[in-house]
């Protein structure tokens, strides 16, 4: 590219990615972080749902790691909620089963289960203080194991009264909420208030800790804050944790894997880095983040690289790689907005030369300033609005496109994803 050319600020090698194939060296090898080796806690077999004739969770398969913190994502009606429902037991699988530790809990009540969920509402005692949240759960075991309430699941040892306030002491110095402990919840933030939920869900001591869309109902300042606090505080006491939320941003900063649920199904399970990068459909690459999609179809492919040719653009896009796939079928190719360059001068190579393809050019019909990016919206020959992004490195904008500028458009071979649904 030329010293002109404006370039995303991430275009750089990352050391701390796993490196994978065949051509990975010693000195990369002895880079990458050790993996853990887990055992699985949870397993989910042919999990269905239905509300007569309407599949909300439809033949889902699922393995959850001990210590792993798992979320669900997708929008309204996907059946993320429902299937936590599932596992908290309070729906009723169709069909499948829910297997803990080694035990299916598919047929058990939730007062028999080793789960705990926190409520989106967080749903604290109005009347009880925080400390008396807290304790609210340990004093029922009591009441079940003293037989007061016949029928109910025998949790185990019983606690005593000193031995109830032990565990909500300690349960508030780990949520750091020790001088709150005689406010009622009207008297807290909604950061506090959702310690206390957390709190009270881990005091139980649970096998499985479900949370329902956790940061719901905090402002977006509060929930960039809260997220990383809640994650060590999770990580620290080691417990499980499956979190369902439709935010993107929350599920990638949070979890250590990511699944995608569209119409009861799950459309990709993985790190949350692999399904941004290499999404498997068009649904996946285009729910995580922005993309610009271009329907294309394959030219040719063979070792030494493919060539595929789309409509809206009016230049060949050509991978190194092989796609392994039929010369003339039809696919999908997505760009990632800050993989794409902008720049007013024609773009060139790597050698200097000029660029005959994977570029087109556009005009710039609007911008997004967002602070510390930009986001600029060109309209290419076809009509069609291309999305890049750059980051706001100079404070005036210096040299940078703005509005009706014409612009050249381009973009690595390796940056493109090449999907067939």
């Amino acid at each position: 590219m030329s010293e002109n050319n404006i370039k995303p600020s991430d275009k750089h090698v990352d050391q701390d990615v796993p490196v994978t194939g065949n051509n990975i060296t010693t000195e990369q090898a002895s880079r990458q972080p050790a993996k853990k080796v887990r055992r699985p806690l949870l397993e989910i077999r042919n999990l269905v749902k239905k509300y007569g004739d309407v599949a909300a969770v439809n033949n889902v398969d699922l393995t959850i790691y001990e210590g792993e913190i798992f979320a669900l994502l997708g929008s309204s009606g996907c059946g993320k909620s429902t299937l936590l429902r599932m596992l908290a037991g309070f729906e009723q699988p169709t069909s499948g089963s829910i297997i803990l530790d080694g035990k299916d809990m598919s047929v058990l009540p939730p007062y028999k289960r080793p789960v705990n969920m926190m409520f989106q509402s967080y749903a604290l005692f109005p009347q009880m203080t925080v400390a008396q949240n807290i304790a609210f759960g340990l004093k029922q075991d009591r009441i079940y194991k003293d037989g007061i309430k016949k029928g109910f699941f025998d949790f185990g040892k019983r606690l005593s009264r000193d031995e109830i306030e032990a565990r909500v002491d300690k349960m508030l110095k780990l949520v750091h909420m020790e001088e709150y402990r005689e406010r009622k919840p009207h008297q807290l933030s909604g950061g506090q208030k959702q310690r206390v939920a957390l709190a009270r869900s881990l005091a139980k001591q649970p096998r499985l800790l479900l949370l329902d869309e956790p940061m719901g109902a905090l402002d977006k300042k509060l929930r960039e804050q809260m997220r990383l606090e809640l994650v060590n505080i999770i990580e620290s006491v080691g417990v499980t944790c499956v979190m369902v939320t439709h935010d993107q941003e929350e599920a990638m900063t949070m979890a250590e894997r990511i699944a995608i649920m569209n119409r009861g199904e799950l459309i990709q399970v993985d790190e949350p880095r692999k399904v941004y990068e290499n999404p498997n459909c068009c649904f996946a690459a285009e729910f995580i983040g922005s993309v610009n999609m271009f329907e294309s179809r394959l030219i040719t492919s063979d070792r030494n690289g493919s060539v595929i040719r789309s409509k809206d653009l009016d230049h060949d896009i050509h991978l190194d790689i092989d796609v392994d796939l039929a010369d003339g079928m039809d696919v999908t190719v997505a760009i990632r907005p800050e993989k794409i360059y902008i720049e007013r001068s024609f773009p060139v190579d790597d050698k200097g030369r000029k660029m005959v393809n994977n570029y087109t050019s556009g005009i710039v019909e609007n911008i997004a300033y967002m602070g510390d990016i930009s986001i600029y919206y060109v309209r290419i020959p076809s009509g069609k609005i291309v999305i890049t992004t750059l980051p706001n490195a100079d404070r005036f904008n210096i040299g940078l496109p703005t509005w009706d500028d014409q612009v050249y458009l381009s973009w690595d071979p390796e940056s493109c994803v090449t999907l067939t649904f």
